[in-house]
């Protein structure tokens, strides 16, 4: 499980996680990243990372600003946030708004998709939410959750 109930995505070969968490009341999205096996943060050398949502010079950026947690060596960070109301309000209010990041660590860069799916936060209290035996969020091999994202290029 996300470490701070956020969503996981899988970085390369599972070498890494980016773990995207949503603030419903303070209306903040934070991206931490964390090992391969989604407990341990990994600082990398950024000030800010960016959001890209759209494609080629039509699309808008949105930085996260770097808030290092405790642990983090000097001049490295392993979480990043922003508190772009109007950015936040619009994953929100409309699930097929998506983005990417493109997140360096150590010598290469890995593509981080971000989206907000009503079944990514907590407005089920039931908990019906289905994971594999490892705990981990899989749908994009299975499809088991469908979603309204375009892939057309």
């Amino acid at each position: 499980d996300a470490p701070h109930g956020g969503t996981l995505v899988a970085l390369g070969e599972h070498q890494y996680h980016a773990e995207i968490a949503w603030d419903e009341k303070a209306k903040t999205i934070t991206v931490y990243v964390l090992d391969g096996e989604a407990e341990k943060a990994v600082p990398i050398d950024a000030e800010e990372i960016v959001l890209a949502i759209g494609i080629g010079k039509d699309a808008e950026t949105h930085k996260f600003t770097a808030k290092p947690q405790d642990n983090d060596a000097d001049g490295k960070s392993s979480r990043f946030v922003t508190s772009d109301k109007a950015l936040f309000d619009k994953f929100h209010d409309n699930e097929s708004t998506s983005g990417q990041i493109d997140l360096p660590i150590g010598e290469k860069t890995f593509p981080v998709v971000v989206a907000h799916d009503d079944h990514d936060h907590d407005h089920d209290e039931k908990g019906d939410h289905k994971h594999d035996e490892k705990g981990e969020h899989k749908h994009d091999e299975k499809g088991e959750h469908p979603s309204p994202k375009k892939t057309d290029k």
